[in-house]
């Protein structure tokens, strides 16, 4: 008799254990492996990421600024991204990690019609693919661990633009829709060892303006406001545990993102025909996170909260170019920051070049940002953005 009640006291503490493990989101988004809700800025293009972002502001794509008047053209930029996670390298062994993945940054169609500009664009500003394994220690359980994460925010747009005296105005249409997927599995004396999944997606439509004008003739200035709308995402959590007396479960996920303002602004000095410098600042406004998760199995609710701060960037750029010349180079530098998230600030550097071969505009550029945690090595998230414009 005693012995059957010690079993079965062990199998209910197991069960009731489970509950702390089961398939809430909150327990897939750990934030010592995941950069969740935080993210840095992607490029759009390859001239944008050789500038480090510092012409985003602009006007001269539309991707940031609707405002911009681009020549009659089609725009296709691929990319590719790696994620070098140096804070888990650094206390891990047997570390492991996919060397990089090849993606898309932007893309964009320009058909003038006289005065007024129209462009379709599309870019990814969140963009981060990662994959690791490695021996290590997660919440004081050492063992073996594998992580697997995707966060994509896509943006695309109609802009529309046309002059009003000495100014250009624009304005888009812009529809967001985010996708997100976050894994890890593990391999050790925990009893609720096992392997946590959750993903989530849904989009919605926002609106971007913008303006362009030239107080000087060598002095170009560019500024953006952008509402994000408020996201609904739904999805699902999975808890499969590895041992048999633990009770795994799926969960139906729900996640709204609140709404929120960002804007920024580019000023550019032409310092000679062939040499421009510019400078931007940029901001957005706190996100909160809240989620809802149901288990299918137990019906257990559970709900959490990300409480993000307000986000800020800057940068400088420095473009050479002669026209007389077929090629351009470009060097930026900058910082973004955000509080109360697991990655609060990176610096940014970038270099890039370009060739005008009649007609076919062929640029490439390398973009690094160093990724700061708190009291951990420094990551990196490196890119290579390549660009070509055909125009016609």
């Amino acid at each position: 008799m005693k012995t059957s009640r010690l079993v079965t006291c062990l199998a209910l503490g197991l069960l009731a254990g489970a509950s702390t493990a089961r398939a809430e989101l909150s327990s897939t988004l750990v934030p010592e492996l995941f950069a969740f809700p935080g993210a840095v800025t992607g490029p759009p293009s390859a001239v944008s990421a050789g500038l480090g972002l510092a012409d985003l502001w602009l006007g001269d794509e539309p991707f940031g600024n609707p405002a911009a008047y681009p020549a009659r053209a089609v725009v296709l930029a691929p990319a590719f991204l790696r994620v070098s996670r140096q804070d888990l390298r650094a206390h891990t062994s047997a570390y492991d990690e996919t060397p990089g993945y090849l993606d898309a940054a932007g893309a964009c169609l320009s058909w003038p019609v006289r005065s007024v500009g129209l462009s379709l664009y599309a870019w990814q500003p969140v963009l981060r693919r990662e994959d690791q394994a490695y021996t290590g220690t997660l919440r004081g359980v050492p063992g073996t661990f594998e992580t697997s994460s995707a966060a994509r925010e896509a943006r695309a747009g109609l802009a529309v633009s046309a002059p009003w005296r000495a100014v250009r105005f624009g304005l888009a249409g812009e529809w967001t829709r985010r996708d997100d997927s976050y894994e890890y599995s593990e391999q050790s004396a925990n009893p609720y060892r096992g392997s946590h999944h959750a993903d989530f997606s849904g989009g919605a439509l926002g609106v971007r303006s913008g303006v362009r004008f030239a107080p000087h003739p060598r002095v170009e200035v560019g500024a953006a406001l952008a509402y994000l709308p408020a996201l609904d995402l739904a999805g699902e959590s999975r808890y499969a545990p590895r041992d048999t007396l633990v009770l795994g479960d799926t969960s139906s996920v729900t996640v709204q993102r609140a709404s929120a303002w960002e804007g920024g602004l580019t000023v550019q000095v032409g310092v000679t025909r062939g040499f421009r410098v510019l400078g931007s600042v940029s901001g957005r406004a706190a996100q909160d996170w809240s989620t809802r998760s149901v288990g299918m199995r137990t019906k257990i609710e559970s709900k959490s909260a990300f409480a993000p701060g307000p986000a800020a960037a800057w940068s400088i750029a420095l473009d050479f170019h002669d026209d007389q010349d077929p090629w351009w180079a470009r060097i930026g530098v900058g910082q973004e920051q955000q509080r109360d998230v697991p990655e609060p600030r990176s610096g940014l550097v970038s270099l890039g070049l370009g060739w005008d071969l009649e007609g076919v505009k062929l640029d490439v550029a390398a973009l690094r940002h160093s990724i700061q945690r708190p009291g951990k090595a420094t990551s990196y998230d490196d890119r290579i953005v390549a660009s070509a414009t055909v125009t016609f």
